[in-house]
């Protein structure tokens, strides 16, 4: 479902979330939205020494591995 940042705000107000609050968190979502952070690095090459993989394909290694079986 998607809220809008009108809805948004409506909500986080009748939380009882300072104006202030309201204002700075519906800005930031917006820029994410907007794709203001789509830009890529090479932080997890630098890190690990290997290219990043899909966040799909490391759930399904995790998964057969039993990372979430109890």
């Amino acid at each position: 479902m998607s809220l809008s940042p009108e809805a948004y705000a409506d909500e986080q107000r009748a939380q009882g979330v300072p104006e202030e609050w309201v204002q700075l968190s519906v800005a930031l979502y917006e820029h994410v939205r907007s794709g203001g952070l789509a830009s890529l690095g090479d932080g997890v090459q630098r890190a690990l020494g290997r290219a990043p993989r899909d966040f799909s394909a490391y759930a399904k290694s995790a998964a057969a591995a039993g990372a979430w079986n109890a």
